[in-house]
């Protein structure tokens, strides 16, 4: 597991991820008061009330999972409001990133490399060819619709055709860019 750097002030501690920090969800951090189950992008820094969690702009993050990950945490007595935060330059992670991985898995038949199939590997190879959508891309609607729409297009250029449904996903999105907003970063901090 990447350790994450640790910035230490006076009063405030402040955890910056400038990596992905990938905890597998079998991992369990035991807590003084609760046992807490970490998952993808979780540091223990949230669990110090008096830090603030940056996650970096070379991350790649799953929307869906960051807020489903920020309940679960909240419903164990974890206060998470207004200490974590995403800059605005994270990579997106996609469900078709995520099919993807599962795809690229079989074809590679007995030569597999194991893959969680939770969509970085590809999500990263989508950063590298300078396809990859950032988390910014949400408050342009055309632009992310349009970069979206391309993204899914070039993965069934590549894979072939596999079912998922495009229009689902872009309703999702357009639910949680609002809900993002106040998790964002100003650029530049991270």
């Amino acid at each position: 597991m990447p350790v994450t750097p640790l910035l230490l002030a006076t009063r405030n501690t402040i955890s910056i991820s400038s990596h992905l920090v990938h905890i597998s969800l079998s991992q369990i951090l035991p807590l003084f008061l609760f046992n807490c189950r970490f998952g993808l992008i979780w540091d223990k820094g949230l669990v110090n009330p008096n830090a603030i969690n940056l996650v970096g702009s070379g991350c790649v993050v799953h929307v869906p999972s960051f807020f489903e990950e920020l309940e679960n945490l909240q419903s164990k007595g974890l206060d998470t409001q207004e200490r974590i935060f995403l800059s605005d330059r994270c990579h997106l992670v996609f469900d078709v990133h995520q099919i993807c991985d599962g795809l690229k898995e079989t074809e590679l038949g007995g030569k597999s490399i194991g893959t969680t199939k939770k969509g970085i590997g590809p999500t990263y190879s989508s950063k590298a060819s300078r396809s990859g959508i950032r988390v910014h891309h949400l408050f342009d609607w055309e632009e992310f619709e349009h970069r979206f729409r391309g993204l899914v297009a070039s993965r069934h250029k590549r894979y072939g055709d596999f079912e998922y449904d495009v229009d689902a996903e872009l309703a999702r999105y357009k639910v949680l860019s609002e809900s993002i907003r106040c998790n964002l970063t100003e650029k530049g901090i991270c």
